[in-house]
C-alpha cells in the first residue's frame, strides 16, 4: 500500500493518514480514537495524550524507478503530552512540524523514506548535548524531542523549560 499525497499543499489528506496510521503505527502504539483533522490524523492514547499526524507521504516516497529515495521526509507526528493541545492546532497544511513545536505542548518526530513507517525520528540527533540545549531553549524548540530522546526519553533538571 501506498499512501502519498494528493496535492502539494494538502499532503495525504485525513482518509489517507487514518489508513496510514492504522496500518504502521496502530499496530506498534495502543491507541483510543482516531479521528480526522484539517491536515491529517489526531490519534488519542489512554493516558490522555494524543499525536496529530500529517505530511507529504506515509510509505515510500518513489521515483521514477520505483525505488524508495533515502532520508526524504514523509510524514511529521506532533506529540502532545494533552489531547487538546494537538486539537486546538491551526495547521498549514504545508508547514513543517518543527515550526509548531514548542519544547512544552507540542513535541516534533518525523517518518522518512529509508525507515520504515513506523518508526519516529527526531530532529537532528547528531548535534551535541549543549549544542540541543541552546537550540531547544533559544532558536529552535523542534529540536527539544531530540533532547529528551538524547536524554534517555527523560526531561532533566536543566531543560530550558520549567513545567
Amino acid at each position: 500500500m501506498t499512501c502519498s499525497a494528493n496535492n502539494s499543499d494538502m499532503g495525504i489528506g485525513p482518509d489517507d493518514a487514518i489508513k496510514c496510521y492504522e496500518d504502521y503505527l496502530m499496530p506498534y502504539i495502543k491507541t483510543v480514537n482516531l479521528e480526522k483533522s484539517k491536515c491529517g490524523v489526531i490519534a488519542t492514547f489512554s493516558n490522555g495524550s494524543a499525536v496529530y499526524m500529517y505530511g507529504r507521504s506515509c510509505h515510500g516516497v518513489e521515483n521514477p524507478a520505483n525505488v524508495p529515495t533515502i532520508n526524504t521526509f514523509l510524514s511529521y507526528l506532533l506529540f502532545c503530552p494533552y489531547y487538546n493541545d494537538c486539537k486546538k492546532l491551526n495547521l498549514n497544511c504545508s508547514t513543517p512540524g518543527e515550526n509548531y513545536s514548542d519544547g512544552t505542548k507540542i513535541f516534533v518526530f518525523y517518518s522518512s523514506a529509508g525507515n520504515t513507517p513506523s518508526h519516529a525520528l527526531t530532529y537532528n540527533n547528531n548535534y551535541s548535548r549543549e549544542y540541543l540545549l541552546e537550540l531547544c531553549g533559544k532558536t529552535s524548540p523542534g529540536y527539544c524531542s531530540t533532547l529528551i530522546e538524547r536524554d534517555g526519553w527523560e526531561i532533566k533538571d536543566d531543560y530550558p523549560y520549567k513545567f
